[in-house]
């Protein structure tokens, strides 16, 4: 009784986790990013060389909203950045200014680790 009692908690489903309540407790999740970086970038094709850049994360937050934001220097891909978490979604949006000055926009669940 014990073996087959262990064996099913074993093999039980974990429950998912509870949902993402505020834009705070998002971007607690990635605050890890804030701050000062200094960038090496590898490309993925031979034709260019390697580059460096220097890119800074802060936090921006207004009433009970709360969001990341990215400024480069010599960015070879964006110029500046926004990481917000849509609460109804419970998805992170990164929406990217490009070095040319086109938009992209990014959206994806945060993976975490065990």
């Amino acid at each position: 009784m014990i073996a087959a009692l262990s064996l099913l908690l074993f093999f039980q489903e974990q429950a998912p986790p509870p949902p993402i309540a505020t834009t705070k407790e998002a971007m607690q999740k990635v605050q890890l990013i804030v701050g000062d970086w200094r960038v090496t970038g590898m490309p993925r094709e031979d034709k260019r060389e390697p580059w460096a850049e220097k890119a800074s994360w802060g936090f921006k937050i207004e009433k009970e909203e709360y969001w990341l934001t990215l400024a480069t220097k010599d960015g070879a891909y964006w110029k500046e950045a926004t990481l917000k978490f849509d609460i109804k979604k419970q998805v992170y949006v990164l929406e990217a200014v490009l070095k040319d000055g086109g938009k992209r926009t990014y959206a994806r669940k945060l993976v975490e680790k065990e």
